[in-house]
């Protein structure tokens, strides 16, 4: 005789189930949406963290755990302490909402959205270890103000949906955005540039919001905006 039973688990739980009958074909079915949902909501619940009453997806949370072993709120690096994340949550937000409510206005109603950090911002006279603000795990940013930093370098390549970026009075030698075509607002004044790469979706023409230091001249051949 064919044992046509079913054993369902779910978590400790188990259910027999005769099938060959309509019933238990319904029952099957109801089982196994509600073994999806279970999944579901468990996974919902692992994906966020909360810090300082703001829900951040796995990746944010990674990048701020970066961003507090590398960020030096004084310029004496070896003086300094690591922050926390509730710290740097803190400076965040207040850099954020400076940012916003400063002559330029960015109309981004919070820095984090549905867990995803899209908008970055560090006030002035914030350091980073090496001089490299580290954003890669950041695909959704569209916004990076850190104006006076002391950055050396930054990568852009990895978040395709920035709009804004605003790093002027850094130490920047070189700046590809080549990865960024919604860019339209760009403030790198005041660094040391000999190398300015933009995307070929970028009007330059008709985007006021664009700066492109003076001394930079677009080269033909190379493709790029150089000071040579």
């Amino acid at each position: 005789m064919t044992d046509d039973r079913k054993i369902v688990r779910t978590g400790k739980h188990s259910l027999t189930i005769q099938h060959g009958t309509g019933a238990a074909n319904v029952i099957d079915q109801v089982l196994s949406d509600a073994i999806a949902l279970a999944r579901s909501s468990e996974v919902s619940k692992e994906v966020f963290t909360e810090i300082n009453g703001i829900m951040f997806d796995q990746l944010s949370v990674k990048q701020l755990k970066i961003w507090a072993k590398t960020i030096i709120i004084d310029e004496n690096e070896d003086s300094l302490a690591e922050i926390d994340l509730s710290q740097l949550v803190e400076l965040m937000n207040s850099a954020f909402f400076e940012s916003t409510s400063g002559y330029r206005f960015i109309q981004i109603e919070h820095w984090v959205c549905d867990g995803k950090i899209v908008a970055a911002c560090f006030p002035e006279e914030t350091y980073w270890r090496k001089g490299e603000l580290g954003l890669s795990q950041l695909t959704a940013l569209i916004f990076i103000g850190a104006d006076s930093n002391q950055l050396t370098q930054l990568d852009v390549s990895n978040n395709p949906e920035l709009t804004k970026l605003f790093v002027s009075d850094n130490q920047l030698t070189q700046l590809d955005v080549s990865n960024n075509p919604e860019l339209t607002e760009l403030y790198v004044d005041s660094n040391q540039l000999a190398a300015l790469r933009f995307s070929n979706e970028i009007d330059l023409e008709n985007l006021l919001g664009i700066n492109i230091p003076s001394y930079l001249k677009f080269d033909k051949v190379k493709g790029y905006y150089t000071n040579e």
